[in-house]
């Protein structure tokens, strides 16, 4: 009995030793292909992260823009003509304004603020050196909630 189970060992321990390891072809491609993917749809959700925070960038802009030109006027100054104000210079804006200016924008006689028309370039690089940039969306202030009938 004990000669069967040493035969039975040694066998085994042989058979570990001498057994080929690895992956096979098939095994390997299976797992590029899984990370390959894996990796598409992550690039795909950067991406959208990147774009939808250089829209709230604008906009926030936008507001710091606008509380500016409120301020301005709350002091008792008037617009007589509407100007604009960007990276290139503020203006009577830049004592309310806190930083520089990435984009431009035009402020009317009445104190509202809009995106400078003539300004079709994006103030950051392109990423990709052959892709144009799209065109940027309007500046839309988003809408104030409502306030409740109790107020």
């Amino acid at each position: 009995m004990l000669a069967i189970m040493k035969d039975w060992l040694l066998k085994f321990l042989h058979s570990l030793r001498h057994e080929e390891s690895g992956f096979t072809l098939i095994e390997l491609l299976v797992v590029v292909a899984i990370l390959g993917s894996l990796t598409g749809i992550v690039m795909v959700n950067v991406g959208g992260f990147i774009g939808s925070g250089r829209e709230e960038a604008r906009d926030a802009e936008g507001s710091q823009v606008q509380t500016a030109a409120m301020c301005y006027m709350a002091e008792g100054n008037t617009i007589s003509e509407s100007f604009t104000v960007g990276p290139e210079g503020q203006g009577v804006l830049d004592k309310y304004l806190i930083g520089n200016l990435s984009y431009s924008w035009t402020i009317d006689v009445n104190g509202a603020v809009n995106p400078d028309e003539d300004e079709e370039s994006d103030p950051e690089p392109d990423p990709e050196p052959g892709k144009k940039p799209d065109k940027k969306p309007d500046y839309k202030p988003k809408p104030q909630p409502a306030q409740p009938w109790w107020h």
